[in-house]
């Protein structure tokens, strides 16, 4: 009898032993786990960090290029240093990083359509006639891009009263499809127009009649032909901050500034330029273009009435006030890569002169990482 209880003590007594180590190998094997994915967590936000690192430094290194610039020249081209990719690649050459790379192009935000132009400020009860014009061209040209909306009942003066009344600062409806405070506060969820100058380009999808359409990806999309960005450089209120990153409560800032509309006509896209030149003459925007890119370095880009030298384009004639040679607002997108990651800072700067220092500097208003 006490053989057979030593057996089962035995046997009990192994049967526990395997249990413990079962359980401390589970154990062991969690406790692994855990740490590896720690280790893997540590090394991937220690990658991140630096991605940032290095792509700030790409958009520090694109100010860099941009402060030179205005000291060399007043006005601004395609031919310059910024928009050049062999002399961006020259500049990335200097960077040395011990592990992946940066890249970083410059655009010139200038070279878009001003939204917050389109109603006369400080009040925004009238239209800016030439901005209305162009908001026209540009409209059409989008839709016939786009076979959706090509297909679909988009009322292109209908888009243009609502974004006007989405800026002014009074309640009264323009035209007879705009769009006021009633309108928006009968939707679901209720919200009510700004009243004042848009913060941000997506805002766009808030005002009635525009379409998820006018954001698609690519070049079709409104971001390739618009910007919130332009406040007047000779405005006196230039050093307020406007567009991203303001909180939508800056609005009582924004009082009195000027948008003046102007484009840059030496940095311009075909698409832009389409709908600065007056309507039916949309060889002629080609012929002008063509003549940038191909006679660009025997072009005096200072003379804003260079594009009459294009063929067919001398009797053309683009109006002054949404012309301009020069540019202060640009944007710049720097890619960080290490490996299989990458991080992407997308940013806006203004260029202008430091009122105490006299000297030239690049001030960052908006930056977004992806």
């Amino acid at each position: 009898m006490s053989k057979k209880l030593l057996k089962n003590n035995r046997g009990i007594a192994i049967l526990i032993v395997i249990t413990i180590i079962t359980l401390l190998m589970a154990v062991a094997i969690e406790l692994n786990r855990k740490v590896r994915t720690a280790v893997m967590l540590t090394g991937t936000n220690r990658d991140n960090l630096t991605l940032f690192y290095m792509a700030s430094s790409g958009i520090h290194a694109a100010i860099a290029i941009l402060i030179k610039d205005k000291g060399e020249s007043e006005f601004d081209s395609l031919l310059e240093d910024w928009a050049n990719p062999s002399k961006i690649e020259e500049v990335l050459s200097t960077m040395n990083f011990e592990n992946g790379k940066v890249t970083f192009k410059i655009t010139d935000e200038m070279s878009k359509i001003q939204v917050n132009a389109l109603a006369d400020p400080p009040e925004g009860k009238n239209f800016n006639e030439p901005q209305k014009a162009m908001w026209d061209r540009c409209i059409r040209l989008i839709v016939s891009k786009n076979e959706v909306l090509k297909n679909a009942d988009v009322d292109i003066t209908g888009i243009i009263n609502c974004v006007k009344d989405w800026i002014d600062k009074d309640d009264i409806i323009t035209g007879l499809n705009g769009a006021e405070s009633e309108y928006y506060k009968g939707l679901t969820p209720p919200y009510s127009p700004r009243n004042a100058p848009i913060l941000y380009l997506e805002e766009l999808k808030l005002i009635k009649e525009f379409r998820e359409e006018f954001f698609l990806i690519g070049e079709k999309s409104i971001s390739n032909y618009m910007t919130v960005y332009g406040i007047a450089s000779d405005d006196k209120k230039e050093d307020k901050k406007e567009g991203p990153p303001p909180p939508p409560d800056d609005d009582e800032k924004k009082k009195g500034v000027k948008y003046d509309g102007k484009i840059n006509i030496n940095t311009v896209d075909l698409p832009v330029l389409i709908a600065m030149v007056p309507s039916e003459n949309i060889d002629i925007a080609r012929s002008i273009y063509d003549y940038r890119q191909e006679a660009a370095k025997n072009i005096d880009f200072s003379n804003p009435t260079w594009y009459k030298n294009a063929p067919g384009a001398t009797d053309i004639v683009i109006d002054p006030k949404i012309i301009t040679t020069s540019s202060n607002y640009f944007a710049i997108e720097s890619t960080a890569t290490i490996g299989q990651m990458k991080t992407t800072l997308n940013a806006v700067v203004k260029r202008e002169k430091d009122k105490k220092t006299d000297k030239i500097k690049c001030n960052i208003l908006f930056l977004k990482v992806e």
